[in-house]
């Protein structure tokens, strides 16, 4: 057995994992139907993000995801990509609970639950698949875990 594969053997499975995720994620993409029809939020989100003059006019709904929103169309106009970005982040978000589980001192395998669940959810996965703040919020969520993990003086680690 070569090194390389030696390194990733204890890696496998979140390796699986992560490509499990990744190819739901890939299908949805290309039968790619909006969700955004079937929440009204989408639609609020979207008018403020692209039609409206100031961020702060819905009196009702946060402006950071319009930011958000507003952030991913300076860098393209092409909705598709602000899916496939809240894709990428819930995959993100996944590895990050992966890495504050190991980071506290449990095995893989249980650290592989929680990277389950943010990787191969539906519920998850259709809100990344919907113009919603959910999945910007997961992820900042789980990195603050995870920050709040490395601040933990684990025996000096």
């Amino acid at each position: 057995m070569s090194a390389r594969v030696a390194r990733l053997r204890p890696h496998l499975a979140l390796i699986a994992l992560v490509a499990a995720g990744v190819a739901l994620r890939t299908l949805l993409m290309f039968d790619y139907r909006p969700a955004a029809i079937s929440n009204p939020d989408s639609g609020r989100f979207l008018h403020f993000a692209h039609y409206s003059n100031g961020l702060f006019q819905d009196h009702f709904g946060p402006s950071g995801y319009a930011a958000f929103l507003k952030a991913v169309r300076f860098l393209t106009d092409r909705f598709e990509a602000t899916i496939a970005l809240q894709h990428l982040l819930g995959v993100a978000a996944a590895l990050l609970l992966y890495a504050a589980v190991r980071r506290l001192g449990a095995p893989r395998w249980a650290a592989l639950i929680p990277a389950a669940v943010g990787l191969l959810s539906g519920d998850l996965v259709y809100l990344e698949h919907a113009p919603l703040s959910e999945s910007p919020f997961v992820v900042l969520t789980a990195g603050c875990l995870y920050a709040a993990v490395r601040g933990l003086d684990l025996d000096g680690r």
